[in-house]
């Protein structure tokens, strides 16, 4: 049936939304000012891309390394959308293994923007 993948997309678009916009947050404790900004999230959100299989196939890494960028929120959040595009292998495209990883770090975002970030730079 066409379309019917529709909800298992807008769940994982929305999810990966909320938990990456409570990460940007987060990360925002840890930034001393404005121009730093772009340095500590590029040195940090790039790495991160490359070894998740979003622009190049990771296939022949290390097991562990596989094995730890299963349990960031990007490798997740990836395949859990392709999954949305073939519901011929997995029914309704509904992911809840990775669903569940991307919850576990919005969670962490929002308790850490909660417990750390301030309006008043820092100096």
């Amino acid at each position: 049936v066409p379309g019917s993948t529709m909800p298992a997309m807008l769940v994982t678009l929305i999810l990966g939304a909320g938990t990456f916009c409570s990460l940007g947050i987060a990360i925002t404790t840890v930034v001393p000012n404005a121009d730093a900004a772009p340095a500590i999230i590029n040195a940090s959100v790039l790495p991160l891309l490359f070894i998740s299989d979003v622009f190049i196939p990771m296939q022949d890494a290390p097991s562990w390394l596989n094995s730890f960028t299963a349990i960031l929120p990007v490798k997740p959040f990836s395949e859990a959308l392709q999954t949305t595009f073939n519901p011929f292998e997995t029914g309704m495209g509904f992911e809840f293994g990775y669903l569940g990883i991307m919850s576990i770090w919005m969670v962490i975002g929002i308790l850490t923007s909660i417990r750390c970030f301030s309006w008043e730079p820092r100096q």
